[in-house]
């Protein structure tokens, strides 16, 4: 199984080369190629910026850039850049009407797939493996240690306490148009995953209901067909919740 760390990786490079990510600095065409600031507003106010701030995805930041032959690390050594911005709530509590809150109510009515998987079913795709610790064919142990076929993310086990978990990662998606995006249900606050995190802190996998990832995620290429010009709270859009077959 290719490793989760090489996997993001490779999908994250283009993104953050391309549209500005952590910690990229701006290269305008000046003769030190950047914008020196004394405080973020007088990168905001920079034109070069402009298009990128206008996506509502992204914040300037004012900031050394750390100790270099260029630079130094003092505040009178400034510089701006893009960052991915962190101010994109994920909590669930007090929703404005629109597809967040609706995906929130479904999977209300149908908590009770937010479940381990019954005895029976351990070592299949989305599930604990056999007491004796294997997996069905063509299936290995996730970095969460649930029976995973290595396509995309790495599984996690479902819980009563995951619960709107994946409804929560994919609102983040969605809103930044990047399946790397997932909500830090510690902070409520969308993050760029990080794979040595913990699944629910910003960690990056799916979770696994009913024998597989969770149907509310959407792909990446889905995700970019359908990225608006400008994101907003209450227009990200979400796959089908799962369904209790027991209702």
């Amino acid at each position: 199984m290719t490793s989760l760390r090489a996997r993001i990786l490779a999908a994250s490079l283009p993104a953050l080369l391309s549209a500005g990510g952590c910690n990229f600095i701006f290269n305008p065409a000046n003769s030190d190629d950047v914008i020196r600031c004394k405080n973020t507003t007088e990168c905001e106010k920079e034109d070069v910026f402009f298009d990128k701030l206008n996506t509502e995805r992204l914040d300037a930041t004012c900031a050394a850039p750390g100790g270099s032959a260029t630079f130094g690390t003092s505040k009178t050594n400034q510089v701006c850049s893009l960052v991915d911005k962190a101010s994109v709530s994920c909590a669930t509590e007090m929703l404005p009407a629109g597809d967040f809150a609706d995906a929130v109510a479904a999977a209300d009515t149908n908590k009770a797939v937010y479940t381990s998987c019954p005895a029976d079913q351990r070592g299949k795709l989305g599930c604990e493996p056999t007491n004796s610790g294997t997996c069905d064919a063509n299936l290995e142990k996730s970095e969460f240690g649930i029976c995973d076929d290595g396509k995309g993310f790495p599984l996690y086990a479902a819980s009563a306490e995951l619960l709107y978990q994946d409804i929560k990662d994919q609102h983040c998606r969605s809103y930044f148009c990047d399946d790397s995006f997932v909500c830090n249900s510690k902070t409520s606050k969308c993050v760029r995953c990080d794979p040595d995190a913990d699944a629910s802190q910003g960690g990056c996998g799916e979770l696994a209901l009913a024998g597989g990832p969770s149907t509310v995620y959407q792909s990446q290429d889905a995700l970019t067909k359908a990225c608006p010009d400008v994101s907003t709270f209450e227009g990200t859009k979400f796959g089908p919740v799962v369904v209790d077959p027991n209702l």
